[in-house]
């Protein structure tokens, strides 16, 4: 595989590495961070409650951001970007890239209307975990169809 397939896996590769930065950053956050500023607001006085609210509001907004960005970059670059080098590469059927592709711009949708309207129940738990969902089989499909071709025995 050569010229624009490899380009493109290129592409994937710098998303995947870009996707591993944004989801320790998205786990400081919603795990470290957000746990403090929650603890923070159940533990304010009376005065200080709606700033400790609004404070943890803030943080919950930052998640959202950065679990929006967690999705275009890595379900929707990502694998939009594999499955684009798929379609032009010999090394697989055109549908295996196109399973890739597909799922991966519509990611790239829902990354993008979550970054803009936050979370939404429709969006989020389901054409998510939809596309999510896609993208793993696919990946398991994949991994089974590179293993055969290897030829070793598990």
């Amino acid at each position: 595989m050569g010229g624009r397939p490899q380009v493109r896996v290129k592409v994937a590769e710098y998303a995947l590495f870009a996707s591993a930065g944004l989801g320790v950053v998205l786990f400081a956050v919603d795990r470290i961070s957000s746990k403090f500023f929650h603890d923070a607001f159940v533990a304010a006085p009376a005065g200080e409650s709606v700033i400790a609210l609004r404070v943890s509001e803030l943080m919950e907004q930052i998640d959202v951001g950065l679990f929006s960005m967690l999705i275009i970059v890595f379900f929707g670059f990502t694998f939009a970007s594999y499955g684009a080098a798929l379609i032009q590469s010999d090394s697989f059927h055109m549908a295996y890239g196109w399973i890739a592709l597909v799922p991966g711009i519509v990611a790239i949708g829902i990354g993008v209307y979550q970054a803009i309207g936050g979370l939404s129940t429709v969006i989020t738990t389901y054409a998510f975990a939809g596309v999510a969902s896609v993208l793993n089989l696919w990946v398991i499909v994949i991994g089974v169809n590179m293993w055969r071709r290897s030829g070793k025995v598990a």
